[in-house]
């Protein structure tokens, strides 16, 4: 499933598939929640609890993820 029509046109997710500070997504699977990059969730981690982060970083996952690119 193609996620770019629901997201804001010409932001910099639907334009590059990148957040905010620059670190790619990676690929999205339908029915379940995107993972942060690791880049981001190591520059943000401090800023909120390991229960906010939780559903969002899955470090197995992410190291999994970005290996594959």
């Amino acid at each position: 499933m193609d996620l770019q029509p629901y997201l804001k046109n010409g932001g910099a997710l639907y334009n590059t598939g990148q957040d905010v500070l620059g670190n790619d997504f990676g690929t999205f699977a339908v029915d379940s929640l995107p993972l942060v990059p690791t880049a981001t969730w190591g520059a943000l981690s401090d800023v909120a609890n390991q229960a906010f982060w939780s559903p969002y970083y899955q470090e197995h996952v992410a190291t999994a993820a970005s290996s594959t690119r």
